[in-house]
């Protein structure tokens, strides 16, 4: 008995058109770049816009103790601290040590810091104020930066405001031991965030809708942030 063998036909494979292959490239690398976005803004955009707060304080700081050691001319300190305040909103306030009663301070620049009397620093008892500077006396620097909560709430959320006051002890021109104070609000951005991340919510739904089919309505009520 003869055995007959049928050969079987290879499989063709299904063509897939270049528009096709270019579509779903863009849709993953669409999907993809939208949920990065989506993660930077929900989680890191909060401890970035502190990062950057601190930041600030530091380079203002450094540019008033440039000012102080190198500058003789009170009128012209004042006159700078006067700007780094108002286009950094920031507070800034200057203490020499007295050489009458050592441990001691006083306000060096009283005229820059009468425009800023509103300003936590001066309304730092001395205990604090001395608190501060054996902060920056402990460290190896001679600086330190405390970030703390206020009793400030904002009337939304009742989320606290916080701040950042950083002290630095320094030499001034005529070899004085002076302080240097830098203070400034970190403002909550709950609800910028919450704003923002409703924005993608709503973007990514759209493009869910138009790629897949899902209904964006009910796609935006479940992902909102509330």
């Amino acid at each position: 008995m003869a055995i007959v063998l049928k050969k079987l036909a290879p499989k063709r494979k299904k063509n897939i058109s270049l528009r096709w292959k270019i579509g779903l490239y863009l849709s993953v690398f669409s999907f993809v770049l939208v949920a990065i976005v989506f993660i930077f803004q929900a989680l890191l955009l909060e401890p970035m816009y502190e990062a950057s707060k601190k930041r600030t304080v530091e380079n203002v700081s450094n540019a008033v103790v440039n000012v102080v050691k190198e500058d003789d001319d009170a009128d012209d300190i004042e006159e700078y601290i006067n700007i780094a305040q108002e286009t950094n909103e920031t507070c800034i306030r200057v203490l020499r040590e007295s050489n009458v009663f050592p441990g001691t301070y006083e306000d060096t620049y009283l005229e820059s810091g009468g425009k800023n009397l509103g300003c936590r620093l001066y309304k730092m008892s001395s205990n604090e104020i001395l608190t501060q500077i054996a902060n920056a006396e402990n460290s190896d620097k001679g600086e330190s930066m405390v970030v703390q909560d206020t009793n400030l709430i904002t009337p939304t959320n009742g989320e606290r405001f916080r701040n950042i006051t950083y002290t630095r002890i320094i030499k001034d021109h005529d070899g004085n031991k002076s302080i240097v104070m830098v203070y400034s609000n970190i403002t909550p951005i709950s609800t910028t965030k919450k704003n923002i991340v409703n924005a993608d919510v709503v973007y990514l739904c759209n493009y869910l809708g138009c790629c897949s089919g899902i209904n964006p309505i009910s796609c935006i009520a479940r992902l909102r942030v509330h």
